[in-house]
């Protein structure tokens, strides 16, 4: 996870969170992984489903909607929830 924002305000990420990372796998699953560095001894990685709207604008991770941005360097992933915009930025790479 590369930058964040919350309602237009910068989010400056602790390096706990910068080495956060997730695998999407072809068959609808995702793993959050927390990176070697924990915010917190309760953090655990954990799996769960993804799905990609039809036109491609949305994506349910687990129970959550975000509006989705792809290109060959990031994801850019936004959530409104109610008068707040959480935007974040994932780094893209491929295996």
């Amino acid at each position: 996870m590369s930058s964040g924002t919350i309602t237009g305000e910068e989010k400056v990420f602790d390096d706990c969170v910068k080495d956060n990372y997730f695998i999407f796998a072809a068959n609808g699953t995702y793993t959050f992984h927390g990176g070697a560095i924990k915010c917190d001894s309760s953090e655990i990685d954990y799996t769960n489903t993804w799905s990609l709207s039809d036109d491609v604008k949305t994506i349910l991770l687990g129970q959550t909607q975000y509006f989705i941005e792809i290109t060959e360097s990031k994801i850019v992933l936004t959530m409104v929830d109610g008068t707040d915009t959480f935007v974040m930025i994932l780094l893209a790479c491929r295996k």
